[in-house]
């Protein structure tokens, strides 16, 4: 929910007051809490672009306020003497302020308004430029005609190879201009390799010819009064100002999870012999002052991207940039789909080609072609689709961050509650997006796993999906589109987002949006409870402990660890059924599918998996991560960490996380710190002798071994082949 920014000085005064009372009274740890909380909210209206200078300048001075009181409350409890134990000394300590006050550690309220704000606020660096929100401020445009401060985007080496040169555009129109209509067709690819910027156009001027819409020229937006006028704007106008002394022209992307302003002005390049334009452009027979608007949308486009040399993107991606549409990727080059049709023959699809070629005459070139749906589904990799955000009623959206403050933390999971109220069956829609600072990395992965939250820990641990391995679900795209489908039964419920991220970049931000129709209402989940007790250990398979998954007769060498979740004290003969909730979260490379049971064995390792002795699993194998939570009685149990084949090695991170004091430690492998000697062998005709109970028993294979003194011993037989063995 959108806060006002009155509502926000509001509270940080109130979490200030609270502070000083709660200090009165000596309660330190809620008055550090309040402290920390009034700092943050001080801080973030400091940086709020709507804020005069001497409301950040008084802001800034509550902030310093907060955190001058904040840090002695922790230099005095630091330095107090003594340990607060029995109740008794805790009433004491209230009286004496030398008593010790453990401090608890300030949590973080990832969904507070300032949290979000600092989030999009990271995101504004793209490529060394400064991309503000779309809201904030950027200044009235100076006399004369404006030259972006920022230089011309990057040409590319097709460009630079025939020594284009910028120009401004030759006519510029006065006042605010009906565009004339621009077909799909009409639209031309020259030099630069932005295949799918111009099939976005495209598909955009189709929809726009059906449908009335303008969500291509919608992100531009002239510099002027226009902007900001009380006239309202009818649905079906473009927002095209132009105004021929500034020649400022601001556009309008959705990028790194905010609708920012990307300005430019209006020099185009051009090819020095011909006086053509050199980039994408529109038919001659239609062009115009009116119809440059494609060139400009290119220009800022590319300004985003990084330049010219753009090394191409997909329609999906460039469609939410510059619609805010949300894209869906279908696996099966980059072409407009502007038709789809069905008649007698079969489904068609019209596609259409924009690249012009050098050697053919504009009017003989054959651009739309119309192919039958198998062929395209033979002919072509993937289907990119863009889907409306106003088809549905309801949305949330959330910015977060991934290695904030810790270079392991890689994951990020919330929480989404459900209401359906449909009598058929329904669909979620999340989408993930990562933020992108450098547009040309392609070395960042992500990856979008959302279940039922009851599918997790209520659900069973079964021995069938333990061998089973789930489809790689990283990716090196900005986005992943998941649906998920709500049964008509499933009245209610939790929804779990876990939001992964591979790569070698620190500081990542991210947006998670959330869809529903109107039958579904969802709200984030701010109130899950985290486990305050976490213990996280790291380790590696190695050829050694490369078991692979439970149908391996090497199973038994995968990492184990023993845990042990301890009885309170204070529960003891009075609450010693109460369960723990646990939860597991395996961490690895993107490359590896894992997985994690948790088996009752009393700590001891485990040789092999049975179905009454499996507590929990994260089911099948996922690659990247795998997590579970379960509610565990105290006990002791193990922890069998796997990859999916003895052939899948790397380093790996731990993480349990328990509602109850619980111990976790590895669990050495058979034999380890003691001399081991293999000897192999195989039972042929004339020593196979069976089981005790057969009378040739004696025959089978017999070894003498020398214990020179007292010794522990070991002995392990295995068999390459499944059948029944013994000794």
């Amino acid at each position: 929910m959108q806060r006002t920014e009155g509502s926000e000085i509001a509270d940080a005064e109130a979490n200030y007051a609270k502070a000083t009372r709660a200090e009165l009274l000596r309660r330190f740890n809620e008055a550090f809490k309040h402290y920390i909380k009034a700092a943050e909210l001080f801080l973030h209206l400091s940086r709020s672009p709507n804020s005069t200078d001497k409301d950040k300048a008084k802001w800034k001075s509550n902030a310093q306020k907060a955190l001058d009181r904040a840090e002695k409350i922790k230099t005095f409890t630091e330095k107090s003497p003594k340990q607060v134990g029995s109740p008794t000394e805790r009433v004491s300590s209230e009286l004496d302020p030398t008593a010790d006050v453990r401090l608890a550690p300030v949590a973080i309220d990832h969904f507070a308004s300032h949290e979000q704000y600092y989030v999009l606020n990271k995101g504004k660096l793209v490529n060394g430029l400064n991309l503000p929100l779309w809201d904030e401020s950027t200044g009235a445009p100076g006399e004369g005609l404006f030259v972006d401060p920022d230089g011309q985007p990057a040409l590319s080496p097709e460009q630079k190879a025939v020594s284009a040169f910028w120009r401004r555009l030759e006519i510029q129109p006065t006042g605010k201009i009906e565009p004339a209509q621009i077909l799909p067709q009409d639209i031309l690819q020259h030099v630069v390799t932005d295949c799918s910027v111009c099939a976005s156009v495209s598909v955009c001027l189709e929809h726009s010819s059906r449908f009335k819409t303008h969500i291509a020229e919608t992100p531009l937006h002239h510099y002027c009064d226009a902007e900001n006028s009380s006239e309202p704007q009818a649905a079906s106008t473009p927002k095209l100002f132009w105004v021929e002394k500034h020649g400022r022209l601001d556009f309008k992307f959705l990028f790194n999870g905010a609708w920012r302003r990307v300005v430019i002005d209006d020099q185009l390049p051009y090819d020095p012999q011909k006086g053509t334009l050199m980039c994408m452009s529109t038919l001659s027979s239609v062009s115009s002052q009116s119809t440059l608007w494609p060139s400009l949308l290119e220009k800022a486009y590319m300004k985003l991207m990084g330049g010219y040399d753009f090394p191409g993107s997909n329609s999906c991606i460039d469609l939410h940039a510059i619609a805010g549409w949300i894209p869906e990727h279908i696996e099966i080059r980059r072409y407009a789909v502007t038709d789809v049709s069905e008649c007698e023959e079969g489904r068609t699809v019209t596609i259409l080609d924009s690249w012009v070629c050098p050697d053919t005459e504009p009017e003989d070139q054959s651009r739309m072609l119309t192919i039958p749906w198998a062929d395209a589904l033979n002919m072509f990799d993937g289907i990119y689709l863009s889907w409306d955000p106003e088809m549905w009623t309801h949305s949330l959206t959330f910015h977060g961050m991934w290695k904030r403050n810790d270079p392991e933390d890689v994951s990020k999971r919330l929480f989404l509650t459900f209401t359906n109220g449909s009598s058929t069956d329904e669909e979620v829609w999340v989408l993930l997006t990562r933020h992108t600072p450098d547009t040309r990395r392609t070395q960042d992965f992500i990856a979008l796993r959302v279940q039922v939250e009851d599918e997790m820990h209520v659900m069973p641990a079964s021995l069938a999906r333990q061998p089973l391995c789930n489809k790689e679900t990283y990716t090196n795209s900005t986005h992943i589109l998941v649906r998920t489908r709500l049964s008509c039964t499933e009245r209610a419920g939790i929804l779990s987002i876990l939001a992964s991220y591979d790569g070698d970049a620190s500081e990542v931000g991210f947006t998670i949006s959330v869809y529903s129709s109107e039958h579904v209402d969802i709200q984030w989940n701010e109130t899950v409870v985290t486990p305050l007790l976490t213990t996280k250990v790291s380790g590696t398979i190695t050829h050694k402990t490369a078991g692979g998954n439970c149908t391996h007769r090497s199973f038994m060498v995968n990492p184990q660890y023993h845990l042990r979740i301890l009885i309170p004290r204070n529960t003891l003969g009075s609450n010693s059924g109460a369960k723990a909730r646990t939860n597991f979260t395996l961490q690895t490379s993107k490359d590896t599918p894992v997985n994690v049971a948790v088996v009752w064995s009393q700590g001891k390792r485990v040789t092999d998996l049975s179905e009454r002795d499996l507590i929990a699993s994260t089911g099948a194998y996922t690659y990247g991560s795998a997590r579970v939570s379960k509610d565990m009685t105290p006990g002791d149990s193990t922890i069998v960490v796997s990859a999916f084949n003895p052939q899948y090695l790397g380093p790996f991170s731990l993480k349990v996380e328990c509602s109850l004091p619980f111990d976790l430690t590895p669990i050495p492998q058979e034999g380890a710190g003691m001399y081991s000697k293999t000897i192999r062998g195989s039972w042929e005709r004339h020593n196979a002798g069976g089981s005790p109970s057969f009378s040739s028993y004696s025959k089978n294979p017999k070894f003498e071994l020398d214990v020179p003194s007292l010794s522990e011993c070991m002995y392990a037989l295995s068999s390459t082949r499944s059948f029944g063995i013994a000794f």
